[in-house]
Protein backbone atom coordinates (compact mmCIF):
# COMPACT_ATOMS: atom_id res chain seq x y z
CA UNK A 1 0.00 0.00 0.00
CA UNK A 2 1.36 3.42 -1.06
CA UNK A 3 1.66 5.20 2.51
CA UNK A 4 3.20 8.23 1.17
CA UNK A 5 0.07 8.85 -1.00
CA UNK A 6 -2.48 8.38 1.43
CA UNK A 7 -0.56 10.99 3.71
CA UNK A 8 -1.09 13.67 0.88
CA UNK A 9 -4.92 12.99 0.91
CA UNK A 10 -5.16 14.58 4.13
CA UNK A 11 -3.11 17.83 5.37
CA UNK A 12 -2.92 18.60 9.03
CA UNK A 13 -3.77 22.36 8.97
CA UNK A 14 -6.66 21.68 6.76
CA UNK A 15 -8.28 20.14 9.76
CA UNK A 16 -12.39 21.60 10.23
CA UNK A 17 -11.82 23.13 6.33
CA UNK A 18 -12.85 22.01 2.96
CA UNK A 19 -9.81 19.65 2.16
CA UNK A 20 -8.32 18.51 -1.00
CA UNK A 21 -10.36 15.88 -2.31
CA UNK A 22 -13.47 17.05 -0.45
CA UNK A 23 -12.99 15.37 2.64
CA UNK A 24 -14.15 17.70 5.54
CA UNK A 25 -14.27 17.84 8.97
CA UNK A 26 -16.87 20.03 10.74
CA UNK A 27 -17.74 21.01 14.19
CA UNK A 28 -21.58 20.95 13.13
CA UNK A 29 -20.97 17.16 11.74
CA UNK A 30 -21.44 15.93 15.87
CA UNK A 31 -24.67 17.62 15.97
CA UNK A 32 -25.78 14.29 14.36
CA UNK A 33 -24.14 11.59 16.52
CA UNK A 34 -26.85 10.45 18.72
CA UNK A 35 -25.35 10.25 22.09
CA UNK A 36 -25.74 12.49 25.26
CA UNK A 37 -23.72 14.72 26.70
CA UNK A 38 -21.99 11.38 29.06
CA UNK A 39 -21.25 9.46 26.18
CA UNK A 40 -20.33 12.43 24.57
CA UNK A 41 -17.71 13.39 26.42
CA UNK A 42 -16.57 9.47 27.14
CA UNK A 43 -15.91 9.75 23.41
CA UNK A 44 -13.74 12.06 23.41
CA UNK A 45 -11.68 10.78 25.82
CA UNK A 46 -11.30 7.58 23.88
CA UNK A 47 -10.16 9.82 21.09
CA UNK A 48 -7.82 11.50 23.32
CA UNK A 49 -6.52 8.06 24.37
CA UNK A 50 -6.11 7.64 20.21
CA UNK A 51 -4.26 10.75 19.99
CA UNK A 52 -2.11 10.14 22.85
CA UNK A 53 -1.34 6.64 20.88
CA UNK A 54 -0.67 8.23 17.63
CA UNK A 55 2.04 10.79 19.21
CA UNK A 56 3.70 7.45 20.89
CA UNK A 57 3.78 5.91 17.29
CA UNK A 58 4.39 9.48 15.47
CA UNK A 59 7.34 9.49 18.04
CA UNK A 60 8.31 5.73 16.98
CA UNK A 61 8.79 6.06 13.26
CA UNK A 62 10.49 9.62 13.94
CA UNK A 63 13.57 7.62 15.92
CA UNK A 64 13.37 4.81 13.26
CA UNK A 65 14.09 7.02 10.42
CA UNK A 66 17.24 7.39 11.31
CA UNK A 67 17.84 3.73 11.79
CA UNK A 68 16.37 2.78 8.21
CA UNK A 69 18.50 0.30 5.99
CA UNK A 70 17.34 1.58 3.07
CA UNK A 71 15.89 4.09 1.16
CA UNK A 72 12.02 2.76 1.01
CA UNK A 73 12.41 2.10 4.49
CA UNK A 74 13.36 5.76 5.32
CA UNK A 75 10.59 7.07 3.26
CA UNK A 76 7.76 4.55 5.01
CA UNK A 77 9.08 5.91 8.03
CA UNK A 78 8.66 9.86 7.46
CA UNK A 79 5.57 9.47 5.84
CA UNK A 80 4.17 7.43 8.75
CA UNK A 81 5.20 9.94 11.41
CA UNK A 82 3.35 12.65 9.19
CA UNK A 83 -0.08 10.57 9.53
CA UNK A 84 0.38 10.08 12.65
CA UNK A 85 0.75 13.49 13.28
CA UNK A 86 -2.42 13.93 11.15
CA UNK A 87 -4.14 11.30 12.97
CA UNK A 88 -3.33 12.65 16.54
CA UNK A 89 -4.46 16.10 15.42
CA UNK A 90 -7.35 14.97 14.22
CA UNK A 91 -8.94 12.89 17.12
CA UNK A 92 -7.48 15.92 19.65
CA UNK A 93 -10.00 18.54 17.26
CA UNK A 94 -12.59 16.01 17.62
CA UNK A 95 -11.78 15.49 21.33
CA UNK A 96 -12.56 19.08 22.01
CA UNK A 97 -15.56 19.27 19.40
CA UNK A 98 -16.79 16.62 21.98
CA UNK A 99 -15.69 18.77 25.20
CA UNK A 100 -13.42 15.98 26.54
CA UNK A 101 -10.61 17.45 28.98
CA UNK A 102 -7.05 16.70 27.98
CA UNK A 103 -5.60 13.38 29.22
CA UNK A 104 -3.27 14.03 32.40
CA UNK A 105 0.02 14.40 32.53
CA UNK A 106 1.11 12.05 34.95
CA UNK A 107 3.07 9.11 34.63
CA UNK A 108 1.85 6.88 31.74
CA UNK A 109 1.96 3.90 29.90
CA UNK A 110 2.32 6.21 26.51
CA UNK A 111 5.35 7.68 28.61
CA UNK A 112 6.75 4.16 29.45
CA UNK A 113 6.45 3.30 25.60
CA UNK A 114 8.07 6.21 24.62
CA UNK A 115 11.05 5.57 27.13
CA UNK A 116 12.11 2.24 26.15
CA UNK A 117 11.61 3.02 22.46
CA UNK A 118 13.84 6.00 23.13
CA UNK A 119 15.89 3.38 25.04
CA UNK A 120 15.71 0.72 22.05
CA UNK A 121 16.62 3.17 19.15
CA UNK A 122 19.46 4.54 20.59
CA UNK A 123 21.18 1.31 21.10
CA UNK A 124 20.36 0.65 17.41
CA UNK A 125 17.90 -1.89 17.79
CA UNK A 126 15.90 -1.70 14.71
CA UNK A 127 14.27 -5.03 14.87
CA UNK A 128 12.78 -3.68 18.26
CA UNK A 129 11.37 -1.16 17.39
CA UNK A 130 9.89 -2.59 13.97
CA UNK A 131 7.99 -5.09 16.89
CA UNK A 132 7.35 -2.41 19.32
CA UNK A 133 5.72 0.17 16.49
CA UNK A 134 4.53 -1.64 13.62
CA UNK A 135 3.86 -5.18 14.94
CA UNK A 136 2.00 -4.56 18.49
CA UNK A 137 1.23 -0.77 18.60
CA UNK A 138 0.16 -0.57 15.36
CA UNK A 139 -2.39 -3.86 15.63
CA UNK A 140 -3.93 -1.94 18.72
CA UNK A 141 -4.69 0.86 16.92
CA UNK A 142 -5.98 -1.12 14.38
CA UNK A 143 -8.80 -2.85 16.69
CA UNK A 144 -9.55 0.65 18.22
CA UNK A 145 -10.33 2.53 15.17
CA UNK A 146 -12.25 -0.69 14.14
CA UNK A 147 -14.43 -0.17 17.46
CA UNK A 148 -14.72 3.23 16.31
CA UNK A 149 -15.46 3.03 13.47
CA UNK A 150 -18.63 0.34 14.49
CA UNK A 151 -19.79 2.47 17.78
CA UNK A 152 -20.18 6.07 15.07
CA UNK A 153 -22.02 3.76 12.67
CA UNK A 154 -24.13 2.55 15.41
CA UNK A 155 -24.32 6.36 16.80
CA UNK A 156 -25.26 7.84 12.80
CA UNK A 157 -22.04 9.24 12.13
CA UNK A 158 -20.81 10.33 9.06
CA UNK A 159 -16.88 10.93 8.42
CA UNK A 160 -16.95 7.49 6.12
CA UNK A 161 -13.94 8.60 3.60
CA UNK A 162 -12.14 9.93 6.41
CA UNK A 163 -12.35 6.90 8.70
CA UNK A 164 -11.36 4.42 5.93
CA UNK A 165 -8.47 6.49 5.29
CA UNK A 166 -7.29 6.14 8.98
CA UNK A 167 -7.70 2.35 8.44
CA UNK A 168 -6.14 2.41 5.61
CA UNK A 169 -2.84 3.92 6.88
CA UNK A 170 -2.49 1.72 10.17
CA UNK A 171 -3.33 -1.30 8.57
CA UNK A 172 -0.17 -0.26 5.91
CA UNK A 173 1.84 0.47 8.95
CA UNK A 174 0.90 -2.93 10.49
CA UNK A 175 1.70 -4.70 7.63
CA UNK A 176 4.99 -3.06 7.10
CA UNK A 177 6.13 -4.42 10.36
CA UNK A 178 4.86 -7.59 10.22
CA UNK A 179 6.62 -7.83 6.43
CA UNK A 180 10.01 -6.85 8.12
CA UNK A 181 9.78 -9.87 10.78
CA UNK A 182 8.99 -11.87 8.45
CA UNK A 183 11.88 -11.41 6.06
CA UNK A 184 14.17 -11.31 9.24
CA UNK A 185 12.82 -14.19 10.54
CA UNK A 186 13.63 -15.79 6.81
CA UNK A 187 17.07 -14.75 6.59
CA UNK A 188 17.40 -16.21 9.89
CA UNK A 189 18.39 -12.69 11.51
CA UNK A 190 16.10 -13.59 15.19
CA UNK A 191 14.17 -16.64 15.46
CA UNK A 192 10.41 -16.83 17.41
CA UNK A 193 12.08 -17.08 21.02
CA UNK A 194 14.22 -13.87 20.31
CA UNK A 195 11.09 -11.91 18.99
CA UNK A 196 8.72 -12.72 22.02
CA UNK A 197 11.28 -11.96 24.00
CA UNK A 198 11.52 -8.56 22.75
CA UNK A 199 7.63 -8.51 22.29
CA UNK A 200 6.58 -8.99 25.49
CA UNK A 201 7.23 -5.70 27.83
CA UNK A 202 5.83 -4.17 24.58
CA UNK A 203 2.60 -6.10 25.39
CA UNK A 204 2.61 -5.45 28.87
CA UNK A 205 2.69 -1.92 27.87
CA UNK A 206 -0.15 -1.65 25.32
CA UNK A 207 -2.19 -4.11 27.91
CA UNK A 208 -1.99 -0.83 30.39
CA UNK A 209 -2.81 1.49 27.51
CA UNK A 210 -6.14 -0.53 27.44
CA UNK A 211 -6.82 -0.07 30.81
CA UNK A 212 -6.08 3.24 30.32
CA UNK A 213 -8.97 3.71 27.51
CA UNK A 214 -11.02 1.05 30.02
CA UNK A 215 -13.17 3.96 32.16
CA UNK A 216 -14.45 5.77 28.37
CA UNK A 217 -14.83 2.61 26.75
CA UNK A 218 -17.16 1.24 29.59
CA UNK A 219 -19.66 3.69 28.34
CA UNK A 220 -20.53 1.78 25.10
CA UNK A 221 -20.46 -1.89 26.34
CA UNK A 222 -16.56 -2.81 26.26
CA UNK A 223 -14.19 -3.62 28.60
CA UNK A 224 -10.54 -4.18 28.85
CA UNK A 225 -10.54 -7.94 28.37
CA UNK A 226 -12.41 -7.47 24.90
CA UNK A 227 -10.16 -5.25 23.55
CA UNK A 228 -7.53 -7.25 24.57
CA UNK A 229 -8.95 -10.19 22.97
CA UNK A 230 -9.37 -8.20 19.95
CA UNK A 231 -5.37 -7.37 19.76
CA UNK A 232 -4.31 -11.31 20.09
CA UNK A 233 -6.39 -11.93 17.58
CA UNK A 234 -4.70 -9.40 15.21
CA UNK A 235 -1.37 -10.07 16.32
CA UNK A 236 1.09 -12.89 14.04
CA UNK A 237 1.46 -16.40 14.81
CA UNK A 238 4.66 -16.08 16.29
CA UNK A 239 3.32 -13.66 19.61
CA UNK A 240 0.60 -16.06 20.38
CA UNK A 241 2.46 -17.69 23.13
CA UNK A 242 3.15 -14.00 24.69
CA UNK A 243 0.31 -12.78 24.05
Amino acid sequence: MDTERLSAEVAPADIGVKQDGGLAIARGDFASLVLNRERRVALGMFLRHLARGERVAQHSATLQSSLARDVRAIRFFRAQARQEAMHARIFDTCATWLDAPRLASAPCPYDSWENRIGIAAAAKNYLETVIATQVVLEALGEVLLARLDAGLDRAGAGFMRLRRLLRAQEAAHHAFGTQTIAAALAAAEIDDAALQDLASPYLALAGEMIAAGAPALAHFGLTAATIATDLRAHLPPWLERVA
